[in-house]
């Protein structure tokens, strides 16, 4: 067996220590990188509405923009004479951002339900979609409709069921 130098075990000794701190920079990187997801994929608004015919709608934006670039998401909903909200739970990660407001209106027909999405961001003319999923007590998705488009455009979705 041939004895070791000291070279060797310091070279060993260097390698280790890159090997080190090279782990350590790619997990703080991995763990930043959350952070930076807003920026390359797009801000995402998912409020859910309860309706007290026993509908639920699922409600999504995802706005091609920072989340710093978006000033507003706003959501209004039409539904059917008589029907109203029983409940609205914000899901998106864009908190205060989001406002939502319903309208029971004369003008749609029973068990259909209009959404008008606008985007208002900081970027003129960010690429947004807006989609609609409704959805029964058993989590079922009975009709869906997407539309894409602009800001601030209103992006309308109609679904029925």
């Amino acid at each position: 067996m041939a004895p070791r130098s000291a070279f060797t075990a310091r070279r060993a000794g260097y390698m280790l220590l890159g090997a080190a701190v090279l782990s350590a920079s790619l997990l703080t990187r991995s763990l930043l990188a959350p952070a930076s997801h807003a920026a390359i994929g797009g801000c995402n608004s998912d409020p859910v509405v309860t309706l007290s015919n026993g509908a639920v709608l699922d409600l999504h934006a995802t706005v091609s923009d920072t989340y710093d670039n978006v000033q507003q998401v706003k959501y209004i909903l039409y539904v059917p004479k008589g029907t109203w909200v029983t409940s609205e739970v914000d899901t998106s990660v864009l908190g205060g951002k989001d406002t939502f407001q319903y309208n029971d209106t004369q003008n749609q027909a029973p068990n259909t339900y209009s959404v008008a999405v606008q985007v208002n961001t900081l970027t003129p003319q960010s690429a947004v979609v807006a989609a609609t999923d409704l959805v029964n007590v058993n989590g079922t998705v009975l009709a869906t409709a997407g539309v894409s488009g602009q800001s601030p455009q209103t992006l309308w979705t109609y679904v029925s069921g």
